[in-house]
């Protein structure tokens, strides 16, 4: 018994969840820290790129052209 009263078995037997719950919390945090980490690479490796394309064409349409000497008159 320890000094409030408790099992030792109990307390090895707590101390020893504790330690169990602390090793996957880690391995969680370990496994979304990865995962921020591709989503990042993804991000500035693959979309980015394309969004820049995307509003490059967009800026140079026609018709977006149109649109912009038309206000420019105005």
């Amino acid at each position: 018994m320890d000094d409030r009263g408790a099992e030792s078995s109990t307390i090895h037997s707590v101390q020893l969840s504790v330690r169990h719950l602390k090793s996957k919390i880690s391995i969680n945090m370990s496994t979304a820290k990865a995962f921020s980490l591709k989503i990042q690479q993804i991000r500035d490796e693959e979309l980015y790129p394309q969004l820049v394309d995307l509003i490059q064409r967009y800026e140079y349409t026609p018709l977006n052209c149109l649109c912009l000497q038309k206000i420019e008159f105005i």
